[in-house]
């Protein structure tokens, strides 16, 4: 390397040849001021300089500090990138632009021209004063009272500046610490960051108010928001807000009616639950088929029901305290928690069989509900499924339905008076309903009317009946005749009590009117054979006369109602040796031993 001395002589011999100028640096003014996170032009007016590089220096001594150059810049240092030429490739204006001051930059600033190869300093500027002067502290303004929004709806939160900051962004963030998640930035954001696409700065083209707006808000959404003032490239935090508290409280929704697990049988009591997301004080208001249900004023109602309930509805209504506001519940078909009861009943055809015929059982399942059923026949006790047909429901006019499922059954002997049931099990009952047929055989032994004369059977008990009925027609011939002939006699010879026989002794005592006519004597016949009644029997120690103790004695007692009375004669007994002052009531036949 050259001597320093050596060049800047040769440089100052340049100079002094005739026709060359030295070069003259103006700092006019001498003083400027600036404003703290503001911008400043320091000013430099260079003439008649040698190619060569301007530079500008802050302060002198052991404070000198380098600042910028026109061509790059001096080993081991590097332009500050605050600063810029105002007036690029321009040959005389060298002034400089200071922005982002702070109070640091206050000093003396030094614009200098260098020349030659070795870049020796051959002209200073008297400098110039750069004053900065302090800004009031940034404040940034929030929302002093909390802030809520509703679910699904928008929110404003508020980000005043004090005054127009340094260049750089504003940015929004929720919460703090771990917990702490970017939202939104005045400029690009961070890296790896990207701004929520539901956030937007209220006021874009107003620099003090940084506001926000969020919509479609979620409950998640609640938190504490803070607006954040940076400086600069570097992107340095100079100011925070106090913080704006958002509360998202959810959408007032329509309430929704829960039915119980199971379902109820038709005449019990459905309990019923109404959710809402209402707050406290929620009021609650129950109808059914839109009319309302009286006493039922909270979120759960217990209703009787019945089987005409399967096509009722039930709402719930809910109105919110804060804004009065009333949302009604989808309606609740109350036929989703109510199971009417089926009326099972068999019939048969034909209702009696022979063994090995077939006869129609048919199950009738009438006004069931809900429509799923399942029927099943089963024989001894439900041990045997039988196969049969299902049926199809058919809808009845109330709502309810009906199911006939058929069985054919051939009745063997083994089957005689055996037992099938029909079984119904419908949602809501715990043990299905169940009816039962008992198979009915006229013949339950075929093997005895069978064989060669089977065919027989029937006109022979038929000729036997009425062969029967003409022996019956024959005996009451005869008896009729025998009694009036028997009674004929009795009126011919009345005999007295005192007649005796070597074999018989005969006693009869009777009264009948001499008047009657013949309709009345038969009559009287046959009603003599008819009611008489026979009554035999020992008699010990009789004392009639001509009889021994060891004869038979008979006494046949006539139904009064078959005899008329005679009026007693006066001054004497009755005809035929009848007991004077009587009635003859009877007639007795005392046959003696042979």
């Amino acid at each position: 390397m050259k001597c320093p001395i050596l060049a800047l002589l040769l440089t100052l011999l340049q100079m002094s040849r005739p026709g060359v100028s030295q070069p003259i640096i103006t700092q006019d003014p001498g003083s400027v001021t600036g404003t703290e996170e503001g911008e400043v032009t320091v000013p430099c007016s260079v003439t008649g300089a040698p190619p060569g590089p301007v530079r500008w220096y802050r302060d002198t001594g052991s404070g000198r500090q380098y600042l910028y150059s026109t061509s790059p810049p001096p080993p081991n240092e590097r332009n500050d990138p605050r600063v810029s030429q105002v007036h690029q490739n321009h040959e005389t204006d060298l002034s400089i632009r200071i922005v982002n001051l702070n109070l640091r930059d206050s000093g003396m600033y030094y614009c200098e021209k260098y020349g030659g190869i070795d870049v020796t300093l051959i002209a200073r500027g008297s400098g110039s004063r750069l004053s900065v002067q302090a800004l009031p502290p940034l404040i940034i303004t929030q929302d002093p009272d909390p802030v809520t929004g509703t679910e699904e709806g928008e929110v404003t939160l508020l980000c005043t500046l004090s005054r127009v900051g340094p260049a750089g962004p504003v940015r929004w963030y929720r919460d703090t610490g771990s917990g702490r998640q970017y939202l939104y930035s005045t400029d690009p954001p961070p890296p790896n960051e990207r701004n929520d696409r539901r956030v937007s700065r209220v006021y874009p083209d107003y620099p003090t108010d940084s506001s926000i707006r969020i919509v479609r808000l979620t409950v998640n959404d609640s938190g504490m928001y803070y607006c954040e003032k940076y400086r600069g490239i570097v992107v340095t935090l100079i100011a925070r807000g106090s913080g704006s508290r958002l509360s998202v409280r959810e959408k007032f929704r329509p309430p929704v009616i829960e039915g119980p697990q199971g379902r109820v049988l038709a005449g019990n009591a459905v309990a019923l639950t109404c959710r809402s997301n209402g707050p406290p004080g929620t009021k609650f208001t129950w109808k059914k088929n839109n009319r309302t249900v009286p006493g039922e004023q909270s979120n759960t109602s217990s209703l009787q029901t019945a089987k005409e309930d399967i096509r009722s509805t039930v709402t719930c209504e809910t109105t919110d305290p804060r804004t009065q506001q009333t949302l009604s519940s989808e309606p609740y078909s109350l036929g989703a928690s109510i199971t009417v009861k089926p009326d099972v009943s068999i019939e048969a055809n034909p209702e009696r069989v022979k063994v090995n015929e077939s006869v129609s059982l048919t199950c009738r399942a009438r006004g069931f509900y809900p429509e799923r059923v399942s029927v099943s026949w089963v024989q001894q006790g439900g041990a045997v499924e039988l196969a049969a047909e299902r049926g199809e429901n058919a809808e009845n006019e109330d709502g309810t339905f009906s199911r006939n499922s058929v069985l054919n059954v051939t009745v063997t002997q083994e089957l005689s008076g055996a037992t099938v049931s029909c079984r119904v099990q419908i949602e809501g009952l715990a043990e299905p309903v169940q009816k039962e047929h008992t198979l009915v055989v006229i013949d339950p032994k075929p093997d005895q009317g069978s064989g060669p004369g089977s065919d027989l059977v029937i006109p022979v008990a038929v000729a036997g009946v009425v062969v029967l009925i003409v022996l019956l027609l024959a005996v009451g011939l005869y008896c009729r005749f025998r009694t009036g002939k028997k009674k004929a006699e009795i009126m011919r010879t009345p005999v007295s009590s005192t007649e005796t026989h070597d074999k018989e002794l005969t006693y009869a005592s009777l009264d009948l009117q001499k008047k009657a006519n013949r309709r009345s004597m038969m009559i009287a016949e046959s009603e003599v054979c008819a009611y008489a009644e026979i009554k035999g029997a020992k008699v010990r120690g009789a004392k009639v006369r001509g009889a021994k103790a060891s004869d038979d004695l008979t006494y046949a007692s006539l139904d009064e109602a078959n005899l008329k009375r005679k009026t007693k004669e006066p001054g004497g007994g009755g005809r035929g040796g009848e007991p004077p002052g009587k009635e003859t009531e009877y007639a007795s036949v005392n046959f003696r031993k042979n």
